[in-house]
């Protein structure tokens, strides 16, 4: 919700293997290589050939793998600890 505060665990060099395993299905925090510091908030949904599907919850307003495919393991930098709804 707008005004709530996230907390995320970061992993600069991103997440390890078995920690993308565990984070399938959950939200993380990306950054992506062609948009050097600019972290946005995904869901981690599926692991290809090709590397991870990422989505954003609201299709309509997201900009996220169905638009620039998959990632690699080291731009999914962060998984996500706790949400602090504020007011």
């Amino acid at each position: 919700m707008e005004g709530d505060w996230t907390i995320f665990l970061h992993y600069p060099r991103g997440l390890t293997p078995k920690a993308l395993k565990k984070a399938m299905g959950k939200v993380v925090l990306v950054e992506r290589a062609a948009v050097p510091d600019l972290l946005t908030v995904k869901r981690l949904t599926k692991s290809l050939d090709t590397g991870y599907w990422v989505e954003g919850d609201n299709p309509r307003a997201s900009t996220d793998s169905r638009e620039y495919l998959t990632l690699s393991g080291e731009e999914i930098v962060g998984r996500f600890l706790l949400r602090y709804r504020r007011g």
